[in-house]
Parts: structure tokens; sequence; C-alpha cells
């Protein structure tokens, strides 16, 4: 799929390790992670776990409330099993009539928004609350906070955790508020991307449509969540997340019969979502919310889905961009899949939205 110059012209990159300078604000300063890890294979999903050695000068800390989107028009909760802890932040959408039931989009963070704050987590929803906070796709947008200890997806029979909290707050936000229930979504990035497939996986019944971005998953579990439909997106750049491990779950889910949609963005690295949920082109939020689980067709405005970014076609059924696209934005802290190393993400300080 060709994909048009979604993300923002301004751009710094890293090589070898080093970070540019311009990616930080006054009193921030370079961190760097040195990984070896161990490669633990669990049917197909290969995570990068082990030693992590953090080399960090003299970074100064940014202030979750200053770096996080807006928190207007969020209430906070949380759940818990006893022994953790989940805060989520809920936002609320405007405009709608009391008695509306509207979508509601379980949105899953990164790995460097990890904590206890509420906050940080919202850090990267930016162009994804401007989409839905009103309008024609005005819906909830649950926002869980995982702990530094936690991880969303896991290869294990059950789910770990946080996904079971994960799933326990969203059900317990569904009981409590207007959501309708045909037309709930799940979306995230990087560690959170990893988790969205996790998510389908556990509960195929309750998600009408699944967005992943820069994460991959388990090829095996490909005929579990064949029915729900998919767009996923990766960069072909990504130094963190291998973009083999989305091209191997796309074409599982292809030869399972899924009702897939896959964009390799040809130059892009990690945190390629900024660009993904601007979505400049007209094309991604007009397909997700048309997706229902009722026996309803849900017509949104937005006509044919890509009808304007023809594609070419490589490999096994991925598509692969014609046009590159640059890299949006500071880069991020991953899981890497297959070449095995966690690292750890620097932030650059925002001010004001």
């Amino acid at each position: 799929m060709k994909c048009k110059s979604w993300l923002s012209s301004g751009f710094s990159r890293v090589r070898g390790g080093v970070v540019s300078n311009e990616l930080y604000g006054d009193g921030e300063k370079q961190g760097v992670v040195e990984a070896s890890a161990t490669i633990v294979a669990g049917r197909g999903l290969i995570f990068a776990i082990g030693s992590v050695l953090l080399v960090l000068a003299g970074r100064a800390q940014a202030d979750p409330l200053q770096s996080a989107t807006p928190l207007t028009h969020s209430i906070v909760g949380s759940v818990s099993d006893g022994s953790a802890t989940l805060p989520y932040r809920l936002y609320e959408p405007t405009g709608v009539a009391a008695d509306q039931k509207v979508p509601l989009v379980l949105y899953l963070h990164g790995m460097g928004e990890r904590g206890t704050d509420n906050a940080l987590q919202t850090y990267n929803m930016g162009n994804l609350l401007a989409h839905t906070n009103s309008g024609q796709y005005a819906s909830y947008i649950l926002a869980p906070q995982i702990n530094t200890s936690q991880w969303f997806a896991s290869a294990s029979a059950n789910p770990n955790e946080a996904m079971k909290l994960t799933l326990e707050a969203l059900h317990g936000v569904i009981d409590t508020n207007k959501v309708d229930t045909s037309r709930i979504y799940v979306t995230g990035v990087s560690m959170g991307g990893m988790g969205t497939w996790d998510a389908i996986r556990r509960e195929p019944g309750t998600f009408a449509a699944a967005v992943p971005m820069s994460g991959g998953y388990d090829p095996h579990t490909a005929s579990l969540i064949k029915d729900v439909p998919v767009w996923a997106f990766h960069g072909d750049a990504d130094s963190i997340v291998p973009v083999q491990s989305t091209r191997d779950m796309v074409n599982a889910l292809t030869a399972a019969g899924g009702d897939v949609r896959y964009t390799e963005i040809a130059g892009g690295e990690h945190t390629i979502w900024d660009g993904v949920y601007a979505d400049a082109s007209s094309t991604l939020f007009p397909w997700l919310f048309s997706q229902s689980k009722s026996s309803e067709q849900v017509v949104v405005a937005g006509g044919e889905f890509g009808a304007d970014v023809p594609s070419s076609m490589s490999g096994e059924g991925i598509i692969v961009p014609t046009t590159p696209v640059p890299e949006p934005s500071v880069i991020s802290l991953g899981l890497m899949i297959g070449a095995g190393a966690l690292m750890r993400r620097t932030r650059r300080k925002i001010g004001s939205n």
C-alpha cells in the first residue's frame, strides 16, 4: 500500500545508539540502554527478556503531566486483584446526547509509559483523542496503565496479570457507561501493539476491530483471532521491534482466512503512530468505526478505504509502500523480537498542548 506523507517532515533519527540532542528540551539529556537478551520462544512468539544494563547519562525526568496528552474530559479509575492495582483514564466524548450509546476504544501504551501516575500512558494519544473526542467518531477512550514490572502480552495459554486487569477494567467501564457493545475497538503501540494482538486472542468476541502498531505476536494464534478485522501498521526500518514479526502475523491471518489489512511504511522506524493516528488520508478512522459486531452495517463517511493509496505487493501478501515516509518524532522504547534487546526510550519534554 502506497502511503502518503502522513508523518511530520520534521523528525530526528537514532543511529548506532546515539540519540539526536534536538529531541530533548532543556534539562533533558540522553539515556542509553545496552541490553544482552535471552531469547525465549513460546510457540512461535519470541520475547526478548534478559539482563538489561542501563547507562543513564544525567537524564532529567520530565514531568509526566507535562508530557502526557491533556487530561481534560477524562476520569480516573482503577481495578485490583488484591496483589496489583491497575489505574486507568477514561476519556468521555463531548457533544453526544445523554442517552446515546457510543463506541469505545481501548488504548494500550508502550513500555516507556509504564508506571503508576495514571497520566504518562496517555503520552502518545493526542491524535487518537483528537479524532474521537467529538463528531462522527465520538467515543470513549480507555487508557489503562501497567506498572514497570508488567507486560501486556504473554505466550501462555492464559492471560497474564496485566491483561487480566486490563480486560477487567474494560468490562467495568462497559457495564457502567453508555457503550455501544457492538463497536468496541482496541489499538496499541509497541508493547501495546503486542498487547493489542493479545487482547483479541483472549476475547475475540469482545472486539469489533483491532489496530496494532509496531508490535508482532505469535502467528500460531491466527486461527483464534481470524474473525476480528485487523489493520496492522509497521515501519520497515524499525530497529527495535523487527517488522518481520508483523509480517508473520499478517501472513498467518491471511492463510487462516482472516480479515486483515497491513500498511508497511517504507523508511518508517519504530515510532510511526503519530502519523498513523493523524490519518491525513482519512482512511483509518472511517474503516475502524465502520466495523461492528452487530448484523447491521455501520455507514461512516470517508468513501472507499484506501482507494486513494494504491499499493504494490511483495512477498507473501505483504503490502509494501512505494513512497518513503519520514520517521516522526522521538524514537521510543520497545521490545526486540527475534533480535533480542529491551530498550528504554528517552522522552522529549513537551510544553502545553
